[in-house]
């Protein structure tokens, strides 16, 4: 029989991995989604419509990664279950377990930033349909 600790750290052996991925894709496609709702015109080089479907484009890849990020949740979830109903203020410190504890809690602020700029960059989108929809 193996123990609570066990599984967690058979699982952090796999979610490890996507983890690594899931925080080096979004800090790629926050950059990119921050530094296009920041610009204020149309460059030279995009039409309204290509900044428009560029926004979108970024749109579907915050809305991907949402998905992945509550995949990812949704496979730690029963040792977080778990392990959230061991706990003991008076036991002695785990390591293990607070890391998971830790990884859910930067999961879920992580779905939370991405929601946040998946509405900002839903904002930019519209207003440049207004744009659109006001020069023609």
């Amino acid at each position: 029989m193996s123990t609570l600790n066990d599984e967690i750290v058979d699982v952090f052996s796999l979610v490890g991995l996507l983890l690594v991925f899931v925080f080096a894709y979004f800090s790629g496609v926050w950059q990119q989604a921050e530094s296009e709702m920041a610009k204020r015109k149309v460059s030279d080089n995009f039409t309204l419509e290509e900044r428009r479907d560029l926004l979108r484009r970024q749109l579907w890849l915050m809305i991907g990664l949402n998905v992945v990020i509550v995949l990812i949740v949704a496979i730690l979830a029963p040792l977080f279950i778990e392990v959230l109903g061991r706990v003991s203020l008076g036991a002695p410190f785990d390591a293990v377990r607070a890391g998971l504890i830790l990884v859910i809690t930067f999961l879920l602020g992580m779905f939370i930033c991405v929601c946040i700029i998946s509405k900002r960059i839903n904002n930019k989108v519209n207003e440049i349909n207004g744009w659109i929809t006001e020069n023609k």
